[in-house]
C-alpha cells in the first residue's frame, strides 16, 4: 500500500513538474517570439524613418540648390543691368549735359520745337525757359520767326527750371518737357537693347 502511495505521488509531481516545464518553455518560446515580433517592428520603423529622412534630406538639398541658382541667376541678371546702364550712361549722359550747356544749340531746338507745334496746328504756345534765358530766347525767336509774338508764341520763365525748356499750351493743362534729363533718359532707354545686344551677343 505504502509502495502504490509512492508510486503515486511520483507520478503527480514527475506529471506536475513535466507540465509545469512545457508551460514553461511554451511562455519562454512565446516571449522570444514576441520580442522577435518587436524587434523586427521596430527594425521596419527605423528603416521607414531613415528613408523618409533621406528623402525630406533629399528635398530640401534639391530646393537649397534651386535657390542658391535662382539668386546667382538673378545676381548676374542685376549685374548685366548695371554693367548696361553704367556703359549706357557714360556714353551718352557726359554729350548731352555738354550739348544743353550750350545756348545756340538750344535756341535751335526751341525754334525746331516750335515749328513743329505750329506744323501741327497745336495752337498758340508758351515756351518756358529758365529765368537768365528769357530775354536771349525772345530776341531769338523774334528774329527767327516773322511776327513771333503775333503768330501766338510767347517766352515765359521759371526759376526751378535749370536747363532746356518746355512748351505747353497758352491755356496749359499739360506740358512737353525738353530738359537735359529728358533727353538722357530717353536716350539711354532706346540704347539699353543695343548695348545689351553689344555687350552680351553670343552668351
Amino acid at each position: 500500500m505504502e509502495n502504490k502511495i509512492q508510486q503515486l505521488t511520483e507520478k503527480l509531481y514527475n506529471e506536475g513538474v513535466s507540465k509545469g516545464k512545457q508551460v514553461s518553455e511554451q511562455m519562454i518560446a512565446d516571449a522570444r517570439q514576441e520580442a522577435a515580433d518587436i524587434i523586427e517592428q521596430a527594425k521596419k520603423e527605423a528603416a521607414r524613418l531613415t528613408e523618409t529622412v533621406q528623402k525630406e534630406t533629399e528635398e530640401m538639398k534639391k530646393n537649397t540648390l534651386t535657390e542658391i541658382r535662382l539668386a546667382a541667376q538673378q545676381m548676374v541678371s542685376d549685374l548685366k543691368i548695371n554693367i548696361q546702364n553704367l556703359v549706357t550712361a557714360k556714353g551718352v549722359a557726359a554729350n548731352i549735359r555738354e550739348a544743353f550747356q550750350d545756348q545756340q544749340y538750344i535756341q535751335q531746338l526751341i525754334l525746331t520745337a516750335v515749328k513743329s507745334w505750329k506744323a501741327g496746328e497745336l495752337g498758340a504756345v508758351q515756351v518756358i525757359v529758365p529765368a537768365d534765358q528769357e530775354e536771349a530766347v525772345k530776341n531769338y525767336l523774334a528774329t527767327q520767326t516773322e511776327n513771333a509774338l503775333k503768330e501766338g508764341i510767347t517766352v515765359s520763365s521759371d526759376s526751378k527750371l535749370e536747363n532746356g525748356f518746355r512748351l505747353t499750351p497758352q491755356d496749359g493743362g499739360y506740358y512737353i518737357s525738353f530738359t537735359d534729363e529728358d533727353f538722357i533718359h530717353s536716350y539711354t532707354s532706346y540704347l539699353r537693347s543695343a548695348t545689351r545686344k553689344l555687350l552680351y551677343e553670343g552668351e
